[in-house]
């Protein structure tokens, strides 16, 4: 089970990106600072230094993740397709 930190990142961002009522509120500075202290909160328990996280939809945001924390280093498990479509039930 995925913990649910990257559906709020993306709420966050869709909420104050370009085209929504708030994006006029919130300036690039105010963004980076929300974002990361959601994720500097969401994992401040966590003093290691390694942070596993098994959310698939953080491929899309590894930009924006690269933005807020250059340092970061990402490593994406990838699995056969068939193995994919095999542990998805089809209704």
């Amino acid at each position: 089970m995925s913990s649910p930190i990257a559906s709020l990142f993306e709420g966050i961002v869709s909420q104050v990106s370009a085209g929504t009522e708030l994006s006029r509120m919130v300036d690039g500075p105010q963004r980076e600072r929300l974002l990361c202290g959601l994720l500097d909160s969401y994992y401040a328990d966590d003093q290691a230094d390694v942070i596993f996280e098994t959310n698939g939809a953080w491929t899309a945001k590894i930009l924006e993740l690269m933005a807020l924390y250059p340092e970061a280093k990402f490593i994406c498990c990838v699995r056969n397709v068939a193995w994919v479509g095999h542990s998805r039930p089809i209704w």
